[in-house]
């Protein structure tokens, strides 16, 4: 975030800037070594500089809920003022983190995976081990369960973690409106050990739930008939890929006015996974192998 703003500034306010911020690393390096050394190895030097960076940025971001610092101190060059005072955001947002963390343990879908256990409870870990006032973009945690729809790589430390959180607990929000054994079946069919493999739970069942809105089906039974497959199968065959994308919108969003699962956040995050599934269905229909995405 910084060094693209940086960018708007000519050579001389940029030099200045790069200045106030080498002047920033000698004293957190001060702080680091308890004042024993001025010098650090190249790669903890850099760790130390990439957390001053992202700290900065985070409060330029702006988040509603950790407040924002003002844009005009950039460029007048105040940058440990803009350090401490997203120092400051970086506190808010771990206290909006655990209370995140908090409830995604307390609704941890009734299908269980072991992957999101181990990682839920990891992250239980990183409260504790963020040492967000030197290495603010470190994440120090194992987040080895799959998303549907991956958090970018360009996040780091908090907001990887909150941005992960916060997609893990639509994900699972989504299965609290259907029983237990309405998705196993459907689970088992798409992989049979799902509770000790590394795969997501959301992909699958919200795909057989589109089916069903497609077919106009009723979300008591959410695995497919071998008839039921080939009716999707035609109903897609001769559309588009943009075309194919609304009409499993439409149907999604279907669902989850049935099932009263609509919030934002269970929209957006509908919406970008009908994206990923129309260009699935796109790239197999012609070679006959629609009818596995369906099961």
């Amino acid at each position: 975030m910084i060094m693209e703003l940086q960018n708007q500034l000519n050579e001389e306010e940029q030099a200045f800037i790069q200045a106030k911020l080498f002047k920033l690393l000698e004293k957190q390096t001060k702080k680091y070594t308890s004042g024993e050394s001025s010098s650090l190895p190249m790669e903890t030097g850099q760790a130390l500089m990439d957390s001053i960076l992202f700290t900065i940025g985070v409060g330029l971001q702006g988040k509603d809920y950790v407040g924002q610092i003002d844009l005009h101190l950039l460029f007048t060059g105040e940058l440990e003022v803009m350090f401490t005072q997203g120092i400051l955001c970086i506190e808010k947002l771990i206290d909006y983190g655990k209370v995140l963390w908090q409830k995604v343990c307390e609704a941890l879908p009734v299908v269980e995976n072991c992957s999101m256990k181990d990682t839920v409870k990891s992250i239980g870990t990183f409260w504790k081990n963020y040492n967000y006032r030197f290495f603010a973009q470190d994440i120090p945690c194992d987040i080895d369960y799959q998303l549907s729809i991956p958090i970018s790589e360009e996040k780091q430390g908090i907001l990887y973690v909150i941005s992960y959180l916060e997609r893990l607990a639509t994900e699972n929000h989504f299965f609290s409106y259907f029983h237990k054994d309405t998705m196993v079946p459907v689970l088992n069919r798409y992989c049979p050990d799902y509770r000790v493999l590394l795969i997501n739970l959301y992909e699958p069942i919200v795909t057989n739930a589109i089916g069903c809105g497609l077919l106009n089906k009723k979300m008591d039974e959410l695995c497919m008939t071998k008839e039921e497959q080939e009716t999707i199968c035609k109903l897609l065959e001769p559309l588009s890929k943009k075309e194919i994308e609304h009409r499993l919108y439409v149907a999604g969003e279907g669902v989850l006015e049935q099932i009263k699962c609509d919030t934002i956040s269970d929209k957006e995050l509908l919406k970008g996974y009908v994206k990923q599934l129309a260009q699935r269905i796109h790239g197999v229909r012609d070679e006959g192998g629609m009818v596995g995405i369906f099961l």
